[in-house]
């Protein structure tokens, strides 16, 4: 299952790439095979997607105001096919590029696929809003369900340390983040609680 969640999420860096995908205005232009396809702004924690446009669509970096900072989660959509997920880091005005997805008809894998992501970031949501509420034990039981059917999501191990972290649970918290760092070597944010803790607790980075 978590193979199959990989498989639809497609990171893309696109800080000013000028001419790279073919540009010819500013923004980030999304087609499909199909003119009336759905774009959405996905997020998790954060209430339902908010829907953007159709493609063609072109989106520009004011409609990301929902956006988290990490960056936008985009989803193309249409009813009847298999959704298209991506990720963007945080874009600018000079930022250009086109992002063409094929979208393939739904199949019962597939709808394996989506249940998984919905329920990952159903997951998500319930860890954010019960941190936000201070229920951090709550918020740990509900990350530890998320990363014992996930193992290899990296952002559960960050939800998980971070409850551990404001519930005070220092080693735990550290050993969290740990794992995500295994999963995530690039997560500059998770690096950083790493070192912190580490040196809270007297323990260097392993």
């Amino acid at each position: 299952m978590t193979l199959g969640f990989r498989t639809i999420i497609t990171i893309l860096f696109l800080a000013s790439l000028g001419g790279a995908f073919g540009c010819s205005s500013q923004g980030i232009r999304f087609e499909a095979q199909f003119d009336d396809a759905e774009v959405s702004l996905l997020r998790p924690g954060k209430g339902d997607p908010v829907k953007l446009g159709q493609t063609p669509f072109i989106l520009q970096p004011q409609l990301l105001a929902d956006a988290g900072p990490n960056g936008a989660v985009i989803r193309i959509h249409k009813e009847g096919y298999k959704s298209e997920t991506i990720v963007l880091p945080t874009i600018t005005a000079q930022t250009m590029g086109i992002i063409r997805v094929e979208l393939m008809r739904e199949t019962n894998a597939c709808t394996q696929v989506m249940d998984n992501i919905n329920e990952i970031t159903r997951h998500m949501g319930q860890v954010v809003k019960l941190t936000t509420r201070r229920k951090y034990s709550e918020a740990e039981t509900t990350a530890l369900e998320l990363i014992t059917k996930y193992p290899e999501l990296a952002l559960g191990y960050d939800l998980l340390g971070n409850a551990y972290y404001l519930n005070r649970k220092l080693q735990p918290a550290l050993d969290a983040y740990k794992k995500s760092i295994a999963l995530n070597p690039r997560n500059i944010e998770t690096q950083r609680m790493v070192e912190k803790l580490s040196a809270a607790t007297g323990k260097g980075r392993e």
